[in-house]
């Protein structure tokens, strides 16, 4: 079975042990929003999700394999 690997950015990866990258399997054609309920991870703490360098929405299907990088709201004042 392929792998897709997920990169947790920032403050983000409190939520998943504090790793930066994990590897899943068994998600293709689930959606995004899945993955972050799956890890814990609040969906309103993600601006960004990156597959395969592609940005796509929330709702978008998951690939069976590849990188998907989640990229956590930045503040700043």
């Amino acid at each position: 079975m392929a792998v897709l690997q997920v990169v947790v950015v920032g403050p983000l990866r409190r939520y998943v042990d504090d790793e930066r990258s994990l590897e899943l399997e068994g998600w293709a054609g689930r959606p995004v929003r899945d993955l972050l309920e799956h890890l814990g991870i609040p969906s309103r703490l993600v601006t960004a999700v990156l597959v395969d360098g592609r940005l796509v929405r929330k709702g978008a299907p998951l690939p069976e394999a590849g990188l998907v990088k989640l990229v956590p709201v930045l503040g700043g004042g």
